[in-house]
């Protein structure tokens, strides 16, 4: 596995909003060209430099060879092409992966029966220096490297549609790949990865009735490649194709039980009108000198989801001509489980899922589920703590989806604390101190600026500066009865709430006002109470409730919290 992010040339460049929500963190970004014809200018390859991106994905006809007889003609069209001095700074720093479709394979619309494909293979293999990637006697050119990015693995798995090319059979017959790249595909959809783009010099998702070459005239092919993908139970799966002069979104709804969406883009000194497509989602780019970046936007997002964002750029003129976002969870087959994780007698746990043809197994056991374990269609009772796993298989056995796991907990009531020689009274003992907090402070290693006794939880009367405080109540809360008791804490910014030594509520953070929640099996009597706080800037509140079994949420009344005042 390659992680590119360590190299010390990559240096991310950030990019525009868009009028769209995006992290402050650089993200891994993709170039994306294709179709150049080498012996025009091709001024669109300058704005890739300054992208600096990490990978440059060239699809396919990066060159125009056409020709039947003389493989020299390709090997100067490789040198026209490298001549260019945005190529030559892009290799020096991006990492380059390479597929061809018809006119770098030799010539127009060539299929298997091509007579120079071994010498362009080999001229192929030399030029994109993958004499170490693709075996000399591989019958393509496709290959996969997967990298490491923001600790998930993203799988590029470059197709060849060429070498093994039929001709179009007029009954749907023909292949595309060849049984030994099936094969090899097959295995590489086994492979872990998070993310898994699929790179094909043809589209994938344009409509057969069209003029152009598609996978869509080979059915059988095409129906054969969703379906391998769906067997395989490989997810995180998006296309990418070239061929076409413009660039487009294509997206064909639960092909792959999730939708099957494919980024396209070939016209970087190209551009046609394009063709109707019946799977169009995005508008279409125009411009003849164009070019195209994908961003990947994988980490771990306080206000967002992981997503990957693909542009297109009219290079004249710098405007945004495609700009399509797809969140990485829409390329799962998302399962929900739901239901009380702590419980005192027994539990339901909810599942649902959009996949009627496939089923849930679920295992209770905490060993990854299997054909052998229960299907269960909407809800399964627990009487014991234990980690819940369920995924989707087909009836033949396949996994569909990943392992989602659900951790419940059967509670064990703690006991109260013993208070004879205690002189309980009404209220809190506080301590107040002073800094600038984004979390909840360890109070033991701070300066304490005052000490006192609370009847409320109201910061403000305790506060002597609007922002930037942190205060801890502690005493104990009298228990009159024995029984399940969820809390709550309503906090902006950060509190948690202790029963004893148990963290019962943790709403910690820098945020906004919120609600969080938590359970705890308590026996008649008195313990211990904590609650910590902090404001970090500007909307201070603090607000504790409670309930009993299956009651309401209330405020904490202070008649049930104490203070020892000492004899």
């Amino acid at each position: 596995m390659k992680t590119l992010l360590s190299f010390s040339f990559i240096l991310l460049f950030p990019i525009l909003s868009y009028g769209q929500y995006q992290p402050d963190d650089d993200p891994f970004r993709i170039n994306f060209l294709g179709c150049i014809r080498q012996y025009e200018p091709a001024p669109a390859l300058s704005s890739y430099p300054p992208l600096n991106s990490n990978i440059s994905l060239w699809i396919g006809d990066n060159i125009y060879a056409d020709t039947q007889t003389d493989p020299s003609i390709i090997e100067e069209s490789y040198a026209q092409l490298a001549g260019f001095k945005a190529f030559q700074a892009l290799k020096e720093k991006t990492h380059f992966m390479a597929t061809w479709d018809d006119h770098d394979y030799g010539d127009n619309n060539e299929t298997r029966h091509y007579r120079l494909k071994e010498e362009s293979k080999q001229i192929f293999r030399e030029f994109w220096e993958l004499e170490d990637r693709i075996p000399e006697d591989r019958d393509g050119i496709y290959y996969s490297e997967t990298f490491q990015v923001e600790n998930h693995d993203v799988q590029f798995i470059m197709l060849d549609v060429r070498y093994n090319l039929d001709e179009v059979d007029p009954l749907g017959k023909g292949d595309v790949l060849g049984e030994n790249q099936w094969a090899w595909l097959e295995e590489q959809l086994q492979h872990p990865a998070d993310l898994r783009f699929i790179a094909s010099g043809m589209q994938i998702l344009l409509n057969k009735e069209n003029g152009s070459e598609t996978w869509m005239k080979f059915p059988e092919a095409h129906d054969r490649l969703m379906e391998t993908i769906k067997t395989s139970g490989a997810e995180g799966v998006l296309f990418l194709t070239g061929d076409q002069h413009y660039g487009e979104v294509n997206r064909m709804r639960g092909a792959l039980d999730y939708d099957a969406i494919e980024l396209q883009f070939a016209s970087v000194n190209q551009i046609e009108e394009p063709e109707n497509n019946t799977h169009r989602v995005s508008t279409v780019a125009s411009s003849e000198h164009s070019y195209a970046y994908i961003d990947l936007f994988l980490g771990e997002y306080e206000n967002d989801q992981r997503y990957i964002q693909f542009y297109v750029k009219d290079h004249e003129t710098q405007q945004l001509e495609v700009s399509y976002r797809v969140n990485l969870e829409e390329l799962y087959r998302i399962v929900e489980i739901g239901g009380p994780k702590k419980f005192k007698d027994s539990t339901a746990i909810s599942f649902q899922h959009d996949y009627p043809h496939l089923n849930l197994h679920v295992s209770t056991d905490g060993n990854d589920p299997n054909m052998n374990d229960a299907i269960v269609d909407d809800e399964l009772i627990v009487e014991e703590s234990a980690t819940i796993k369920a995924a989707l298989f087909d009836d033949n056995g396949n996994k569909r989806s990943q392992v989602y796991a659900y951790t419940v907990e059967k509670l064990t009531a703690i006991a109260p604390e013993e208070i004879s020689g205690m002189n309980l009274v009404n209220g809190l003992n506080f301590i107040y101190a002073e800094g600038e907090y984004d979390l909840i402070p360890d109070f033991e290693n701070e300066r304490i600026i005052k000490t006192g006794v609370s009847y409320a939880f109201d910061p403000e009367k305790i506060a002597e500066r609007d922002d930037h405080y942190a205060i801890q109540f502690r005493g104990y809360i009298n228990i009159e009865k024995e029984g399940l008791y969820r809390f709550a804490t309503r906090s902006d910014d950060g509190s948690k709430l202790y029963i004893g030594e148990e963290l019962v509520v943790d709403n910690d953070g820098s945020h906004s006002e919120i609600t969080k929640d938590g359970k705890i099996l308590l026996k008649k009597g008195y313990y211990p109470f904590k609650v910590d706080y902090f404001e970090d800037y500007m909307g201070q509140s603090l607000k504790l409730m409670m309930s009993y079994e299956q009651d309401g949420l209330r405020e904490i009344e202070f008649d049930l919290l104490y203070y020892d005042k000492g004899n």
